[in-house]
């Protein structure tokens, strides 16, 4: 590989960087928003079951029943979001070796 491959390979990489970055707010946004439905959802669920009198050690598990759609949305959206952080993390390292190797190549110039 000669330096200006890896210099193109480095600007490729950073360009690819600054897309995902864009996109990282969005679903930190929506991963925030389904647990936040998730949560009421499961309180609410709770809340209706204890005012209904069902005996204390069902209660959880009848709520987490009623709310398995919310908390599928936020398992999701957890996924999508870890996902993308993972690739971008990969990426980084990846740019990082990328600028190293050039430097090398720098080093061996005259």
């Amino acid at each position: 590989m000669e330096a200006i491959q890896v210099a193109n390979a480095i600007w490729a990489m950073s360009e690819r960087i600054g897309k995902m970055q864009k996109r990282i707010i969005p679903l930190a946004e929506d991963r925030a928003a389904t647990e936040t439905a998730y949560d009421i959802a499961m309180k609410a669920s709770v809340l209706k079951h204890q005012s209904a009198g069902v005996a204390v050690g069902l209660i959880e598990k009848i709520a987490k029943g009623d709310c398995a759609e919310q908390l599928m949305m936020k398992r999701q959206a957890e996924l999508r979001y870890s996902g993308l952080m993972k690739t971008f993390d990969i990426d980084g390292q990846r740019l990082s070796a990328l600028q190293s190797l050039l430097r090398r190549f720098e080093e061996m110039m005259p």
